[in-house]
């Protein structure tokens, strides 16, 4: 990630010395523009490691990067974002400061069904899916889903891409979608996974 930010880095602490980073590059808001975090996260801590996050603001616009040296657990970070691992108040017992851990434009985490906010919040692996059947499958299936079909009608007026629109524009040949998971390469993989979540389009992509 580049230098010259538009905000510090800011550190999530771990009970080693070492820690992770996340580094932003930010979209310049001017003096007089109102804006409100999208995402906020307060006094986390994952349960599957060692890291609490004391305090996460993310704004539209922004891209974050997180540094870390391996197995310190960036990813289940994510996936704790993504509400798909476990996670519990650095504050134990008080029920106030559980409540306020996670927001989603100002809705508490726990007001929000997962299912919801993983249609928000969406995280994408590194790793190639271990799914049977072809990707193409896998994206009609996933239509399907209530949830999802009522985030399709709401985005009908407007000029939604399917995922086969958006990996075109990555020179991924049309015929990827049709070939079982384990057949294509693991930057096909990546591209194709991508490109389903995008045309989702979260909120957040982790």
């Amino acid at each position: 990630w580049k230098a010259d930010t538009s905000r510090a880095d800011e550190q999530i602490s771990d009970s080693t010395p070492e820690s992770v980073t996340l580094r932003f590059i930010s979209k310049d808001r001017g003096a007089d523009e109102h804006s409100v975090p999208i995402l906020r996260v307060q006094g986390l801590t994952v349960d599957s490691t060692n890291l609490h996050v004391p305090s996460l603001e993310v704004y539209a616009g922004d891209r974050i990067g997180v540094r870390g040296r391996s197995g310190i657990g960036k990813t289940q970070l994510l996936r704790a974002l993504a509400r798909l691992d476990p996670i519990s108040s650095n504050v134990r017992n008080d029920t106030a400061n559980r409540y306020n851990m996670m927001s989603l434009d100002g809705q508490s985490w726990e007001e929000i069904p997962p299912v919801n906010w993983r249609n928000r919040i969406t995280w994408v692996s590194q790793d190639r899916p271990t799914i049977s059947g072809t990707p193409r499958a896998f994206y009609e299936q996933l239509s399907k889903y209530q949830s999802r079909r009522l985030q399709k009608e709401d985005h009908e007026c407007s000029n939604h891409l399917t995922p086969m629109e958006i990996a075109r524009e990555w020179n991924l040949p049309d015929k990827a979608w049709d070939q079982p998971w384990a057949d294509v390469s693991g930057g096909e993989a990546q591209r194709l996974s991508l490109a389903i979540a995008l045309s989702i389009r979260p909120t957040v992509l982790l």
